[in-house]
């Protein structure tokens, strides 16, 4: 029963509410112009929404509607909160029980150890996510008006922009993203405040009150806060230094500083760019494929490998050459299982992604580099573009949808919806050493 396997539960929601999503999006309704939508400009459209990617084939304030673009935001939402959480939510509403399969495959996501604890884990996540929604959206309408809105144009935008950015989405209400706004500071500020919140794990969010308390947290929350940070950091420095005599020339200290800021955070996860991503030096295209690859928190709205996934594999590889025979992090041993789906992850992921970037390198008449960079922004669900996916065919597009879908729902879930358990084996098999490197 589909119900009772929460990872072909995961993968068939995200199928169909894509599919409910292209249905509303090729609505005369949902559209502006008064060429009908294409069905399959429809289907990526939706895809790219409920997998909170934000490549586009279509400019979203010029073709839909508010209709259109208030499905579009709907469909960012569900897909970003995710349909396990509103699944579980709503049993929990009519006081129905879960299986034991699902109310585990939860207490992973939110990081919690006894049952019982996931209805309330959700109600905190949903608490946060909606407040800081609404928060958002009112500093953003204000800065927008100041920009010389509209009230009704600056609501809207306002609103659409912080559910965007939280859900780490990346679909914009400007035809260049955040370029306009690019020496705005508190329009930048509050979008990358809003994607870094949304980025968040579940299980950071949940522990957040023991965090303002000073209580012992996870070495899975401690893990992300340092690593997130750390990259954060990191990539603004890097994209700085690049880019200082590039893209950011003639801009005062303050804004390159702050512009550097925005795009280190976005580049991880969230799509929106207040530079032209075209024009980037060669340098800082590779280190913006670098940080989208690994992505950002587990079970979150960010897509890519994860934090935790690169931090694993890299205290596992330096534990190799240290000669310890266990991955240990910040006084806690790691368990094999955690090291094993690490190096699945990397291995699935870097598969699909060769997969997808040779399909379009045979299918595509566009550039290798432009192709790698769309390839790995669908793969991390990140929305980055050099504006290569607008010039794809129906095929190019096609295979940019396998690639978000395969990013957003994860490599061990489709791993998992592929196979089919077998009990363990009551046998030990005799030992034997393999000779690698």
């Amino acid at each position: 029963m589909i119900l009772e396997h929460p990872a072909r539960l995961l993968v068939l929601s995200f199928i169909g509410l894509s599919v409910l999503g292209s249905i509303l999006l090729s609505l005369p309704a949902a559209s502006l112009i008064q060429v009908p939508i294409s069905y399959v400009d429809a289907v990526f459209t939706a895809v790219s929404a409920v997998c909170v990617t934000g490549l586009i084939v279509l400019d979203t304030p010029t073709v839909f509607s508010f209709f259109g673009q208030l499905s579009i935001i709907v469909l960012i939402q569900v897909g970003a909160l995710g349909i396990m959480t509103f699944y579980t939510a709503a049993f929990a509403l009519f006081r129905r029980r879960f299986s034991v399969k699902h109310e585990r495959a939860m207490l992973e996501v939110f990081g919690r150890e006894r049952r019982g604890e996931v209805v309330s884990a959700i109600k905190t996540v949903l608490k946060v996510t909606f407040a800081s929604e609404v928060i958002g959206a009112a500093f953003l309408a204000f800065f927008f008006a100041q920009t010389g809105d509209d009230l009704s144009t600056a609501l809207w935008r306002g609103v659409f922009t912080s559910v965007s950015a939280f859900c780490n989405a990346g679909f914009a209400l400007q035809t260049t993203s955040l370029m306009p706004y690019n020496q705005n500071f508190g329009i930048l500020t509050t979008v990358a405040t809003l994607i870094v919140l949304g980025g968040l794990s579940p299980a950071v969010v949940v522990a957040l009150p023991d965090l303002i308390r000073k209580r012992h947290l996870p070495v899975q929350v401690k893990v992300i806060i340092w690593a997130s940070g750390l990259l954060l950091i990191a990539g603004m420095l890097v994209f700085l230094a690049f880019e200082w005599a590039n893209t950011l020339a003639g801009m005062p200290f303050a804004h390159k500083l702050s512009n550097s800021w925005f795009q280190s955070v976005t580049a991880r996860t969230a799509g929106f760019n207040s530079l032209d991503i075209a024009a980037l030096h060669p340098a800082t295209t590779t280190l913006m494929i670098i940080l989208m690859f690994i992505g950002g928190s587990p079970g979150g709205t960010a897509g890519g490998i994860k934090v935790t996934t690169v931090v694993l594999l890299f205290m596992a590889t330096f534990g190799v050459f240290r000669g310890f025979p266990r991955v240990n992090i910040l006084g806690r041993h790691i368990s094999h299982t955690s090291v094993y789906r690490s190096i699945a992850v990397m291995t699935a992921s870097v598969f699909m992604g060769g997969v997808v970037f040779i399909s379009l390198l045979v299918t595509q008449q566009v550039g290798a580099a432009s192709l790698l960079f769309e390839t790995v922004s669908a793969l991390g669900t990140v929305g980055l573009s050099v504006g290569a996916t607008a010039e794809l065919d129906a095929i190019g597009k096609i295979i940019i949808m396998v690639c978000m879908l395969f990013g957003r729902v994860g490599p061990l879930t489709v791993l998992l919806t592929l196979a089919s358990p077998k009990p363990e084996a009551s046998v030990w098999l005799p030992k034997e050493e393999v000779t690698v490197g």
